[in-house]
């Protein structure tokens, strides 16, 4: 079967066939993907549509609060629309109401069991990681130089640097 990969265009003049450094690597193979990309405006009203049948595409994803909730319940019916790339922010098109069963009792766990309900999203993730639904292909890394003179450093999963609890001496 031919997969087509989608991405952004990383020239401003669009529609461009120059896909990304990383789609062109993969097509070089005789096996490799076919490559397609779009404006940025566009990519995502097309690609997140499942009229379009997207097959592969590239997208960040990250939450404004670390929680396994804001990522594993991302995945729930509710956040895929067939048909409605305005609707959906799930861009897998995954769509399981048992999983959904489980992502809310976990959820409801959270608040009264915090140790129960990390155990529950520790067996959603090895389930959806099983699944491959989604295939992490970076992962952020970042350091942080500091001067000798800097106390109180605190780093953040998601924010990266507290700079606001720094304090010099």
């Amino acid at each position: 079967m031919q997969v087509t990969v989608w991405d952004v265009c990383l020239r401003p003049r669009a529609p461009s066939t120059k896909p990304t450094t990383w789609c062109r690597r993969s097509a070089n193979s005789a096996t490799g993907p076919r490559c397609a990309c779009s404006r940025t405006a566009t990519y995502f009203a097309y690609t997140t549509d499942s009229r379009n049948h997207a097959q592969v595409i590239d997208v960040g994803w990250g939450a404004d609060y670390a929680s396994a909730d804001n990522f594993i319940g991302k995945l729930a019916c509710a956040y895929f629309v067939p048909g409605n790339a305005l609707a959906t922010t799930d861009a897998s098109e995954f769509c399981d109401p048992a999983l959904d069963r489980q992502i809310a009792r976990a959820a409801a766990q959270q608040a009264t069991n915090p140790a129960a309900a990390a155990s529950l999203w520790a067996q959603l993730d090895r389930k959806l990681t099983d699944l491959a639904i989604l295939v992490p292909t970076v992962t952020p890394n970042e350091i942080d130089f500091l001067s000798s003179r800097v106390r109180n450093y605190q780093y953040n999963p998601v924010w990266g640097a507290l700079v606001d609890q720094f304090w010099i001496r």
